[in-house]
């Protein structure tokens, strides 16, 4: 168990023979990780290998790497400056066998 920032207490237990997770605190479970191998973000039951109940943030703090076969999948947000609209991209494969960042629109 630990206190995070506000004070609360949270631990790491388990929750059932195949569950664990990270209690909050507040009442719920905050991440869960199945026997599975599903890992759920505000949900207890996630239904795949990654089941976000909520908004997903995309703020990268480094730069966007080469679109390669070890970024294929990757989704990236490019932040405009003023004036400028925000790019999301995603690295894929083209018919080619190259990869890209393609843009989300």
């Amino acid at each position: 168990m630990w206190l995070d920032g506000t004070g609360t207490s949270q631990f790491i237990g388990s929750i059932s023979a195949s569950t664990v997770g990270i209690y909050n605190g507040a009442g719920s479970w905050s991440f869960v990780t199945t026997s599975a191998g599903n890992v759920g973000i505000g949900t207890m039951t996630p239904g795949e290998a990654l089941e976000v109940n909520g908004g997903v943030r995309l703020n990268p703090k480094v730069p966007k790497p080469a679109c390669t076969a070890a970024h294929r999948g990757t989704f990236w947000l490019t932040q405009g400056e003023a004036g400028i609209q925000d790019e999301v991209e995603v690295c894929a494969k083209t018919a080619a066998d190259t990869y890209v960042w393609r843009r989300i629109s």
